[in-house]
């Protein structure tokens, strides 16, 4: 459940990253 917690904020880092970026 851990690894499952860290990939979401790894994801959402990634797309929060893109979205200032745009």
């Amino acid at each position: 459940m851990r690894n499952y917690m860290c990939r979401l904020l790894w994801l959402f880092r990634i797309r929060s990253e893109e979205v200032l970026r745009t």
